[in-house]
């Protein structure tokens, strides 16, 4: 796969997220050699429409003040035949690691959000 970043040109200066994941989204079709055409057309809204579904769910989860721990996961599963694929959306999130009796300085550690707590809480 090509390391050279992909430009797309838009009269926006920040597309909208719609924007965004079709774009993505036909930038992983055009790149696999698994799925296809057909297919590809037949499932792209759907896609899509999951993926802006869970960008409402992670918005709708940060602005309740719930003290119940439920959870919201940021990806979902797509099979095709043999094949899955996991679809989601990507929260960075920094959180100190500290190693208690060791003499090793606390650290920035980053990782990615795969499902999300009330509370601001990421795992």
């Amino acid at each position: 796969m090509s390391t050279i970043p992909i430009k797309y040109h838009s009269t926006s200066a920040l597309p909208n997220a719609k924007y965004q994941i079709s774009k993505g989204l036909q930038h992983f079709f055009s790149s696999q050699k698994v799925i296809p055409r057909r297919i590809q057309k037949k499932y792209f809204d759907m896609i899509r429409n999951k993926l802006l579904d869970r960008i409402m769910f992670i918005k709708s989860r940060e602005s309740k003040i719930n003290n119940k721990n439920t959870t919201t996961k940021t990806f979902f599963n797509f099979s095709y035949k043999r094949y899955r694929f996991h679809f989601g959306i990507f929260i960075p999130y920094d959180y100190k690691i500290e190693a208690k009796g060791l003499s090793i300085p606390p650290r920035l550690y980053m990782d990615v959000a795969y499902i999300f707590f009330t509370n601001t809480q990421l795992q």
